[in-house]
């Protein structure tokens, strides 16, 4: 039964629709999809034969209906985003090099400090 609820949840995920947009679809009730996504209600064949029905359906390729100085807009932040994360690769990566190096220096202050026999 789990298995059929996580597929219900991935065929969601893959269509990117909120529980109500997916349950608009389906015909029934935001609240359905939540209470059969997290196992309190049976998933039915009828709703998951459904579900794949619109998953096969489904065309990432197809145009949409978002207005091109959107799509500009999102293209743009997008732009930032991958900017900002290599800025934080190479943080983290000096971050992580500057760690090491500390720990070694600790260890080998230890290592001296030790009393030896």
């Amino acid at each position: 039964m789990a298995k059929k609820r996580n597929r219900l949840f991935e065929i969601r995920s893959i269509l990117g629709l909120t529980q109500a947009d997916f349950g608009q679809r389906l015909g029934v009730t935001k609240t359905y999809i939540y209470l059969i996504e997290s196992g309190r209600k049976p998933l039915s064949d009828n709703i998951l034969n459904l579900a794949e029905l619109l998953l096969a359906q489904y065309d990432p390729q197809k145009p949409s209906d978002i207005p091109q100085d959107s799509l500009v807009q999102i293209r743009a932040e997008l732009a930032h985003l991958r900017t900002e994360l290599a800025v934080c690769k190479a943080q983290l990566k000096e971050a992580h090099a500057t760690i090491a190096l500390q720990a070694r220096t600790i260890a080998s202050l230890h290592a001296a400090s030790t009393p030896k026999n």
